[in-house]
């Protein structure tokens, strides 16, 4: 790290070059860990349209088609994908396509607690390669253009959201093999779950074991008023008296003017 200029924010302050060893601009953490995480979603996004074209191909497609559709693509916004019609391809009424929330459903399903013995195994390895595919699978496509509603009240939550927090893969492909600070939101949020559960397991042992020693050391501690002779249990160390009206008491006496 060296003092200098941000290339991004253009802030002065900590800057180191955006690639490392190899050089590149120089950039703050914070944008750098923006800059990281826009890419790791542009490769994820890479990734999808390689396996897409690939698939494509294999089903007759042919390189002008490709063209067309990646630009009508760039302008779905405008036409809503209207241009694909030009190809043959329909928008409307196709058959429906395996989302990312129709994966996570699947995946409750096959999950090893929701079948007899003698299936479990290969409901875990479906499970496990289901689960592999989260990475490649595109969320559901909302309707554009559409006003937003107020969103209905969440349902409870059933025992069994918490074993799918244990199957989806954690961290990503894509976080796999990062420091947290550059994980995306989900792998992030994930990560400040189990810190903070982790924080609060420690801290729950640390009560659990001063109370114990507390209570095994009760005894030494306990004194004997100096004044009215009562049992009770000093704050300081070097407390002779229960109560601020006994030492008051016995600061009389001292000085003879009685109890």
């Amino acid at each position: 790290m060296a003092m200098g200029t941000c290339a991004k924010c253009g802030c002065n302050g900590y800057v180191m070059p955006m690639h490392g060893e190899k050089g590149g601009p120089l950039m703050c953490p914070m944008c750098m860990g923006a800059e990281n995480a826009r890419q790791a979603n542009k490769a994820k996004a890479a990734r999808l349209l390689f396996r897409a074209v690939d698939m494509y191909f294999k089903n007759g497609g042919k390189n002008a088609e490709v063209d067309f559709i990646v630009n009508a693509g760039a302008l779905a916004r405008l036409n809503g994908g209207a241009l694909l019609q030009g190809i043959g391809v329909k928008m409307d009424g196709a058959a429906p396509e395996l989302t990312k929330e129709l994966l996570l459903q699947t995946i409750q399903l096959t999950h090893p607690d929701r079948h007899p013995p003698e299936r479990q195994d290969m409901a875990r390895e479906v499970t496990q390669k289901l689960t592999a595919m989260q990475p490649f699978v595109l969320p559901e496509e909302k309707e554009r253009h559409t006003p937003k509603r107020p969103s209905p009240v969440p349902p409870k939550p059933s025992p069994l959201s918490n074993v799918m927090k244990e199957v989806v893969a954690y961290p990503c492909a894509d976080c796999r093999g990062h420091v947290p600070y550059y994980y995306c939101d989900t792998c992030k949020a994930e990560y400040e779950r189990r810190r903070a559960a982790e924080t609060e397991r420690k801290r729950k042992k640390q009560r659990e074991q001063y109370a114990s020693r507390r209570a095994r050391t009760a005894w030494v501690r306990q004194r004997e008023c100096a004044a009215c002779n009562k049992t009770f249990e000093p704050v300081r160390a070097d407390a002779r008296y229960c109560s601020n009206a006994c030492r008051q008491k016995a600061h009389r006496r001292r000085q003879g003017k009685g109890a």
